[in-house]
């Protein structure tokens, strides 16, 4: 039992951090341009993109935002079964942003995917 739920909070705390990575979405009919922009901005400062950089990156968020909203808005799947789905839509939206980061870009991209796992679990143990 006990590990099921670790699997869990690892799973969840994937889900979080790529809500995280992409940024959280409002209730609105779609993804909110202004958001994903200071998301993108984010982004840019923790990881000094260029401005090919950013160029590169917002067509990406632009189009797994609604994505991602798409799946934590689907009453009809479990946790497990959003998580799962968030995950993948993660490591495609890994598989597009690590090429175009140069290698401390990359470095620091999963140091803050990995802190916001951490901050997600420790969020799930207090719950």
């Amino acid at each position: 039992m006990k590990k099921v739920k670790s699997t869990m909070i690892v799973i969840l705390a994937t889900t979080f951090s790529i809500g995280l990575a992409v940024g959280q979405q409002g209730s609105g009919a779609g993804p909110d341009p202004q958001e994903i922009r200071a998301k993108l901005e984010k982004i840019s400062a923790e990881l000094n993109l260029t401005p090919q950089q950013k160029v590169q990156l917002l067509p990406i968020l632009k189009e797994e935002a609604p994505e991602l909203k798409a799946i934590k808005e689907n009453a009809s799947l479990s946790p497990i079964q959003k998580a799962r789905q968030l995950r993948q839509v993660g490591a495609a939206i890994d598989a597009k942003v690590l090429p175009i980061l140069n290698p401390t870009q990359q470095g620091k991209w999963q140091a803050m995917r990995e802190q916001e796992r951490q901050a997600m679990i420790q969020k799930l143990k207090q719950k």
